[in-house]
């Protein structure tokens, strides 16, 4: 009997011996993995066909969250944008629905109701779509007095919705058929008191299209502008630029952005106080913005009294004409940004990277872009359109959820470091 405990005892002594070897060495497997960025609220159910895009995030007044995105590739037949909410501060997330005929859609809170502010197809219809139950069920869009505003080949993003001056606005381009990413650049608005569905409450401004003698650039065009309130109280539409190396021209730009850095210039559209009028002065409109070749988002805080803006930074800057290698594919480090007047812009901190001093290609599998977010007291809270082992880069398999604490307090000191750094290092 007590050879028989002995014997047991050793058994129990190495079963339980196995078991810790096989925990640390799982403890360790798990260390030396890079943690994953952020939260996952979807993910593609087929990477190599069904990608995701256009995130937006609202906070709703209940106090839950609010993200929406839509879908392109070859393996989705049809438009359609999917809505998702968190009721534990984005820890986890439920589908909601799906909206059919929609894209490329801004996410907002207008007197108690939810809207969704798009387009009905690629270079479509101008459409609004409204939620009176916090995003389960939504109106649809069939003329011109229930969400259809305007009919063409129109163009936005997720960019900024502004209460301003008695007004509601939303940047917009228009695409003339002419050249597929010519872009026409406008400003809608509406009373606010009117019903936001009906095309006859919308006053659509006047088109500005991009002089390519305005920046030596191969092929220079703006687009995915913001609506934004300036310091002296008019709105502005600060507008993304693309200013890539031309083959034959030098790195240095000239003219009325003579000593900016390339891949870093945006657009600075003046607005009429009616809406009705845009206009562009290239000697003054043409700004240093250290995120102007991906879609952005600029929001005003109150509290610090600055702008703030998550960017694609090109830390990874140099001169060269190869498209395939040229910095502009860099979307691999997100960085804080604001300013006191939309001109001068400071960088508090890096807050996701991955893999930053590499020369990005089209076929890089990992990328952060088209951040959307809102304000939530001390904190940011954003989502990204990310590509975390995807087909490449830009072809994004994940929609992912994001809170940076305490954001007005981040400086250089609070970079986070670079994911694939630490995953080749340990």
């Amino acid at each position: 009997m007590i050879l028989y405990k002995i014997r047991l005892s050793k058994k129990i002594a190495y079963i339980y011996f196995i078991a810790l070897f096989l925990t640390l060495g799982f403890v360790e497997k798990s260390q030396a993995q890079t943690k994953f960025p952020g939260i996952i609220v979807v993910e593609s159910p087929d990477a190599e066909n069904q990608f995701v895009a256009s995130p937006s995030i609202v906070i709703l007044p209940d106090g839950s969250y609010l993200v929406s995105h839509d879908w392109y590739g070859a393996g989705r037949k049809e438009v359609v944008t999917s809505v998702y909410r968190s009721r534990d501060k984005g820890i986890t997330w439920k589908p909601v629905t799906d909206i059919k005929g929609l894209m490329w859609a801004s996410l907002f809170v207008h007197q108690g109701s939810i809207y969704l502010m798009g387009v009905n197809r690629s270079f479509g219809d101008v459409v609004i779509v409204k939620s009176t139950d916090n995003g389960t069920v939504w109106t649809k869009p069939v003329d011109d007095k229930s969400g259809i505003l305007f009919k063409g080949r129109l163009h936005t993003a997720p960019t900024p919705v502004v209460v301003h001056n008695g007004r509601i606005w939303k940047a917009y381009e228009e695409n003339k058929g002419i050249k597929k990413r010519d872009f026409y650049a406008f400003m809608l608005s509406a009373p606010l008191n009117a019903d936001l569905l009906m095309s006859d409450s919308w006053t659509r401004s006047t088109a500005v299209r991009f002089d390519s003698t305005w920046l030596n650039a191969r092929d220079p065009k703006w687009l995915e502008g913001n609506a934004v309130v300036a310091p002296n109280g008019k709105i502005v539409d600060i507008i993304r630029l693309q200013g890539w190396q031309s083959p034959n021209d030098t790195y240095e730009i000239r003219g009325a952005a003579e000593g900016m850095t390339r891949y870093e210039v945006a657009g600075k559209i003046d607005v009429s106080d009616d809406g009705k009028t845009s206009t562009f002065n290239p000697k003054r409109g043409l700004i240093h913005f250290p995120g102007a070749e991906i879609k952005f988002s600029i929001r005003y805080d109150p509290v610090s009294k600055r702008y703030w803006s998550l960017v694609n930074k090109i830390t990874n800057n140099f001169p060269g004409s190869n498209l395939k290698t040229l910095p502009m594919h860099q979307r691999n480090v997100i960085m804080l940004t604001s300013s006191k007047d939309l001109i001068n812009w400071k960088e508090h901190t890096k807050l996701l990277v991955w893999n930053e001093g590499k020369k990005i290609v089209q076929t890089d599998q990992y990328g952060f872009q088209y951040l959307d977010w809102q304000f939530d007291g001390d904190d940011i809270i954003a989502v990204s359109r990310t590509a975390w082992k995807a087909k490449n880069f830009h072809d994004a398999n994940l929609i992912t959820f994001h809170r940076f604490e305490k954001f007005r307090k981040l400086t250089k000191a609070n970079d986070r470091p670079d994911m694939a750094f630490q995953q080749n290092t340990k």
